[in-house]
């Protein structure tokens, strides 16, 4: 009698650890995994599905998209005006390649129900790797891309959905991250889910349909004119800061003459 409830529960909680949405895997490698998704974004307005799925998104488009990609540490205030020379690709040129084309396969193969996942890893340390993940979907003619996580560690041999899991709220941080709002690229933030005033630092909604070349978007192709006043803006706000108290007279000079040297 003993062994039979105990096994009653064992099988109550597996049934409870089971996922409660459906899930297929697309791509799987030791460094890349790419799972098609049913599970609903039940928390953001708008997004239960369906998808304009399964969408055309040529490799060649896609790897514009995630060329200019760029990441950097999360900045409070006004600060993030003066992080730009920390920004990075969010993917590397290998995996910008491989992601092109599993990522327009992917789409392509989708259901209107599936949104595609993706967790890419690369070699940490001895023990553990780095976890990039997150999702993308096309809706209404434009492609969502959210970022989850970046380089947040995972031990070795753990699925990689579970990254993160075990870390103090201290230590998460450290991995804290902002993915760019481009200006004059084609892709903004997406609204705050909560409908708050801001957007979600790390969800990006692409006009994929006629999305500029890279190439074309580099800081040399802008004018001297607006050169000078993109400098002159970030002058007077760096003023404005050291005014109110919220960096001190040493980091006030250090910015000013770093904003000088790249100008």
């Amino acid at each position: 009698m003993r062994i039979l409830v105990v096994l009653g529960l064992l099988i109550g909680m597996s049934a409870c650890a089971a996922p409660s949405h459906l899930q297929r895997v697309a791509y799987q490698e030791d460094d890349l995994l790419i799972v098609l998704d049913q599970q609903v974004l039940s928390d953001v307005p708008g997004f239960a599905g369906p998808y304009s799925h399964p969408a055309n998104i040529p490799s060649a488009e896609m790897k514009k998209i995630l060329e200019s990609l760029k990441v950097g540490p999360q900045t409070g205030m006004l600060m993030s005006l003066f992080s730009k020379d920390e920004l990075s690709p969010l993917f590397d040129a290998e995996t910008t390649d491989r992601l092109s084309e599993q990522f327009s396969q992917a789409l392509a193969n989708a259901t209107p129900l599936e949104k595609i996942n993706f967790y890419q890893m690369k070699t940490r340390d001895a023990t553990h790797v780095a976890v990039t993940s997150g999702f993308i979907l096309v809706k209404t003619g434009k492609l969502h891309l959210k970022v989850n996580q970046y380089n947040m560690p995972l031990r070795k041999g753990r699925h990689p959905s579970r990254a993160g899991l075990g870390l103090k709220q201290s230590e998460k941080g450290r991995y804290a991250f902002e993915l760019l709002e481009g200006k004059q690229m084609a892709y903004r933030r997406y609204k705050n889910v909560l409908g708050l005033p801001g957007s979600d630092s790390h969800w990006l909604v692409i006009d994929y349909t006629d999305f500029p070349d890279p190439a074309l978007q580099t800081p040399g192709t802008a004018s001297s004119q607006d050169s000078a006043m993109t400098l002159e803006k970030r002058l007077r706000t760096l003023k404005h800061l050291r005014t109110e108290g919220l960096i001190t007279e040493e980091e006030y000079s250090e910015k000013k003459q770093s904003l000088l040297k790249d100008f």
